[in-house]
């Protein structure tokens, strides 16, 4: 908890090759970027839990039943077709693990510190105010691909 370690996180499943969450990795201070990607999800009932990355930038999560990482991708790139810009990064980043050996960089958990910055990341609102970790998850349900 005091920061001292940072985790990061590759999210396939190696044995079935399926997700289930998807992320957009924002590199700028874009706060509306974040909340335009959280308005595309929500409409299509998928939920969205916007991050603060360590004062880095945003994270916009989402979390749906498992499927196929090529499955999560093609809808994701669907539903959200916009915002695949130079300053953002999506993850899964690849459709499938090949031999066991995973071609994407991991992704920071939430409220962890991150290593640059040395800043905590929190859960935000759509104004960018902090969100209590625990109604932020508590309010999440799961969508559906």
């Amino acid at each position: 908890m005091n920061g001292e370690i940072t985790l990061g996180v590759f999210f396939t499943n190696l044995l079935d090759q399926t997700v289930k969450m998807a992320i957009w990795d924002i590199d700028s201070s874009d706060l509306d970027t974040a909340n335009e990607i959280a308005i595309i999800l929500e409409e299509q009932n998928l939920p969205a839990l916007k991050e603060e990355s360590g004062m880095k930038g945003y994270h916009v999560w989402t979390f749906f039943k498992p499927v196929s990482v090529k499955k999560a991708r093609d809808k994701m790139k669907k539903i959200v077709p916009n915002m695949y810009k130079r300053y953002i990064q999506f993850f899964p980043e690849r459709d499938k693990v090949i031999n066991d050996f995973y071609f994407e960089l991991p992704i920071k958990l939430p409220l962890g510190v991150h290593n640059i910055t040395k800043y905590r990341s929190k859960f935000i609102n759509s104004k960018g105010k902090s969100l209590k970790p625990i109604t932020a998850l508590t309010s999440l349900e799961i969508g559906e691909l």
